[in-house]
């Protein structure tokens, strides 16, 4: 799998610093519109054996032939996520700390939803992706630092 990272939904300012600092080490990124958001992830990473999933629109037009950044009459925009995603695709080692040190570097805080292409997530939606990450992200909440579930006082 070929490095790439996925960026959904980031501020502009936040977008620029952060590529600015992935390009000189020679990633690959994507910044992912939300027309993209129903394409599986490893289909956006550049797996292009990944069917993207047919949902019929207007005039039987699928979804990923319909025109981009426009709007039709009685069409409402795709729904974005609720924060921003990072995803990073055939990325391990030094190379997935110097991504986190780019985030680190580029003074845009810390990004609660990030993860790794799998072979079980790459056939994931960006949508259920970021819904599996907002889950454990709120599972992690719960936890207190021993990793127990912390219980309702009575």
């Amino acid at each position: 799998m070929r490095e790439c990272v996925l960026l959904f939904q980031f501020e502009q300012t936040k977008q620029r610093k952060l590529v600015a600092q992935l390009l000189p080490a020679r990633f690959k990124v994507k910044v992912v519109g939300a027309e993209e958001l129903d394409f599986p992830i490893g289909y956006l990473t550049g797996n292009k054996e990944l069917p993207v999933r047919e949902e019929k629109g207007k005039e039987g037009q699928s979804a990923s032939e319909e025109p981009q950044g426009h709007e039709q009459a009685g069409e409402t925009a795709p729904q974005p996520l609720e924060g921003e995603m990072l995803v990073m695709a055939g990325v391990s080692g030094d190379r997935l700390n110097m991504v986190l040190q780019a985030v680190k570097k580029a003074g845009i805080g810390p990004i609660p939803y990030k993860a790794v292409v799998t072979e079980t997530n790459q056939a994931w939606t960006a949508r259920e992706l970021f819904e599996e990450l907002r889950k454990e992200h709120e599972a992690m909440k719960t936890q207190n630092n021993d990793g127990k579930m912390l219980h309702e006082q009575k």
